[in-house]
């Protein structure tokens, strides 16, 4: 049998559209304790391997007596994911260029090009031809209201009926979705709140501070102002739709492939996942019905902080709220989050939501932006929110020591997390571990 770091292992590799790109067992035969780990966005699967075998080796490393007379196993999870970069606050300053550029009316054809690189990156994931997409994204920026209602059109083609997610996910892109919107007022919302935003960083001061921002990070504010940006950030959007669309749909095919697997008496089977890939094993835990995870642990999730919630608006509970509700995990729900993290802390909060929302030019979480008061906040950034009393624990990290989790959420504060892919490290392996033990 394969190994990988030393354990044995399968590779279980899915298509898009939640089918299975291997055949043969799901899990390695003969071990106490199966590890299945899910990668998250912008991961190949030789990245998404060599990932998975530090993390792996390092769990080894600290476990000492810990996982004493018990043996592991793993099964790493692929699906497609690469493609699409994992910070888009960085990347959105990456396609559009100076602030100068970007406020004004359109940017430069240098900052024109950068997005059609960008569309034509981002194609495949809209099963769009590459040339149909570019064009699509230089008349939105370049034409007039009627190009910008044609992208946004081709858009929610490619994004597929609204009932084809959960309620939740609906409500996070109720804009982007609503047929009765149209494309031309999305797009001069979020021209009009990157406006705001330039001028906020312009005037500096409270409105600056009111925004977050401060500093030498006010030199890069502009990147959601202008036509250009506007485009760049409902490309985005639906980008991220889709990303977390298919990380549900794979989840719930892996489940249904567990349930059908089951378990040996005395087997543990323990649920990793990072970032989307955190969605991806939430999601496989909320469809089993026969198989009951023994740990689940989200490390720098991008999904919805509401996601295990009840009550996030009336009648709405998060997409996974059976998770909680029904225990559907024996043992511990880890779950790590840090404001370090500006793809899900940023980058998320200004993907998920709509455009006269977009409080464009931040830089950094606040509690009313990608932070815990923030209705569009990530899971990464602040972990698990509106749960009822007594469903959860807060516990702040130094990550030198493995922690002591007791059953049920443990919200995990690691500021040793430095950015949303600093996981290969031994202080996450101690999380991992205290899930495990």
């Amino acid at each position: 049998m394969a190994t990988l770091a030393g354990l044995p292992y399968v590779a279980l590799r899915f298509n898009k559209d939640g089918t299975r790109a291997t055949s043969g067992p799901i899990w390695p035969s003969g071990v106490t304790d199966l590890i299945v780990i899910s990668h998250g966005w912008h991961q190949d699967p030789d990245d998404a391997e060599q990932m998975y075998t530090q993390m792996l080796a390092h769990l080894q490393a600290q476990a000492g007596s810990r996982l004493a007379g018990r043996t592991l196993g793993v099964t790493g999870v692929y699906w497609p994911s690469d493609q699409f970069r994992d910070d888009l606050s960085q990347e959105s300053v990456a396609v559009l260029g100076s602030a100068a550029a970007a406020a004004v009316a359109g940017g430069d054809d240098a900052d024109l090009e950068k997005l059609k690189t960008r569309a034509r990156d981002l194609a495949h994931l809209f099963d769009m031809a590459p040339d149909r997409l570019e064009g699509l994204v230089t008349y939105a920026a370049t034409g007039g209201a009627g190009d910008a209602d044609a992208l946004v059109e081709a858009l929610r083609a490619a994004m597929g009926p609204p009932g084809e997610v959960d309620a939740e996910m609906q409500a996070e892109h109720a804009e982007l979705l609503d047929p009765a919107v149209a494309g031309r007022e999305i797009v001069q919302g979020l021209k009009s709140a990157g406006a705001r935003g330039a001028a906020a960083a312009a005037s500096g001061g409270q409105a600056a501070a009111a925004l977050g921002f401060g500093g030498a990070a006010a030199s890069s504010l502009g990147f959601l102002s202008g036509p250009v940006a506007a485009v760049a950030t409902l490309l985005n959007q639906a980008a991220y739709f889709n990303l977390k669309k298919r990380a549900g749909i794979v989840g719930v095919a892996l489940g249904k492939l567990v349930d059908a697997a089951g378990l040996a008496d005395g087997q543990r089977l323990h649920l990793v996942g990072h970032s989307f890939g955190a969605r991806l094993v939430t999601a496989a835990t909320s469809t089993m019905t026969r198989v009951k995870p023994y740990s689940l642990t989200m490390l720098q999730g991008a999904f919805s902080h509401n996601g295990l919630g009840v009550d996030i608006k009336p009648g709405l509970n998060g997409a996974f709220r059976n998770v909680v509700a029904d225990a559907k995990v024996a043992g511990r729900i880890a779950i790590t989050h840090t404001w370090n993290d500006h793809a899900v802390g940023v980058a998320y909060a200004i993907a998920s939501r709509a455009s006269n929302e977009v409080a464009s030019g931040f830089i950094g979480v606040t509690d009313h932006f990608g932070g815990a008061k923030d209705i569009f906040g990530g899971m990464g950034a602040n972990g698990a929110l509106r749960l009822k009393d007594g469903e959860s624990v807060r516990q702040v990290l130094d990550g030198q020591t493995v922690p002591a989790l007791g059953a049920g959420v443990s919200n995990l504060k690691c500021d040793f997390i430095k950015s949303h892919s600093d996981i290969r490290t031994p202080q996450v392996a101690r999380v991992l571990l205290a899930a495990m033990a």
